[in-house]
């Protein structure tokens, strides 16, 4: 459990039109550990994301994945903040198989991966549903399935509360604490909602305008009332 699960070193990436979205970012989270990346929209918590995923190439630095500096894919396991980004099949189990399908498993073995993930999640009774029947809670619940269905050693979860009402938010909350406690995966949020990860996380990184600002514990972070203001995460 002491090993080192991510670890950026001097990340930098520049989108096509010129917009710097990282600025020598570097960052540790352990094997295991609860971080959660905060930052107001626009800070760069998705683009950070999809580094770490692999899905896009930083510019300048490194990413190592468990010591490693080869593709984060399967290890990292992202769910994307706007769930219909990975729904796309005509039912929600061909949707929850396709990572492991991809994976190299036969069908049958993703399919009992998939209804695995789909239980874990607690919408397995949705399995041959139509994605886009689904509340938006419900969405939130299958993108996280996706992920699962792949066993990832690390799940990033990008802005899964936004757009949630209250129940659905609490929901989610237990959901993310009884899955981390069942599967003990290293967990990396990225968030606005100062609620949502003191109630999820231990570690905290501050983002703003691409760069590290603050780290610490969660209490140590956000009793920095100074920099929540300065920053806009809260009023």
């Amino acid at each position: 459990m002491n090993d080192i699960a991510i670890e950026l070193i001097n990340i930098t990436y520049i989108y096509p039109d010129g917009t710097m979205a990282l600025k020598d970012v570097n960052l540790k989270v352990m094997n295991g550990e609860k971080v959660v990346i905060l930052g107001p929209n626009g800070s760069g918590k998705s683009t950070l994301f999809m580094v770490i995923a692999g899905l896009l190439k930083p510019v300048k630095g490194e990413v190592k994945i468990f010591n490693s500096g080869k593709p984060s894919f399967p290890l990292v396991g992202l769910a994307f903040q706007d769930p219909d980004d990975q729904l796309f099949c005509p039912t929600l189990i061909e949707d929850v198989a396709f990572g492991a399908l991809n994976l190299g498993l036969t069908r049958e073995e993703a399919v009992k991966k998939a209804e695995e993930a789909l239980k874990a999640v607690g919408i397995e009774e949705f399995k041959n549903k139509p994605p886009h029947r689904l509340s938006i809670g419900e969405k939130k619940k299958a993108s996280i399935a996706t992920v699962l269905a792949m066993e990832p050693k690390i799940l990033a979860l990008d802005e899964p509360t936004s757009n949630l009402d209250p129940k659905s938010k609490v929901e989610l909350i237990n959901l993310i604490n009884n899955l981390y406690d069942n599967n003990k995966f290293t967990l990396l949020i990225a968030t606005h909602d100062l609620e949502f990860a003191l109630k999820t996380v231990e570690k905290a990184y501050v983002l703003s305008k691409g760069r590290i600002v603050e780290s610490g514990s969660i209490n140590e972070v956000l009793s920095n009332i100074d920099l929540m203001k300065k920053i806009g995460l809260i009023a």
